[in-house]
């Protein structure tokens, strides 16, 4: 398994292993390999969910029988509000990187 996650995000992960009583914000943390890939040079590196991902491939954390999209909880714990729709500037979908998120307007967005 570390050798699968060294090859597909740069790096093992997590060095500890919380529990599902840590806070949604350290089990959030505990699951980013900030390593990732750099897609597009000019943005840097992507930061990476190495956790559960959704169907459709963005990842996801379950807390509380919620389940969280992981790059939506990224913007919450950065700006303490939940975005209404977000962009992935990099187009990886398991990316969580504040400065690769950029949020759409409801009127706006086409």
């Amino acid at each position: 398994m570390h050798y699968q996650r060294l090859l597909r995000y740069g790096g093992t992960g997590p060095v500890v292993m919380i529990g599902k009583w840590a806070t949604l914000q350290d089990r959030f943390l505990n699951g980013v390999q900030p390593a990732g890939p750099m897609p597009h040079p000019e943005l840097g590196r992507c930061h990476v969910w190495t956790g559960s991902l959704t169907r459709d491939g963005y990842g996801k954390l379950c807390a509380g029988g919620r389940t969280f999209y992981a790059h939506r909880l990224a913007w919450r714990i950065a700006y303490g509000v939940w975005p209404q729709r977000l962009r992935q500037l990099c187009g990886n979908r398991r990316c969580v990187r504040i400065e690769h998120l950029t949020e759409l307007s409801a009127a706006g967005s086409a």
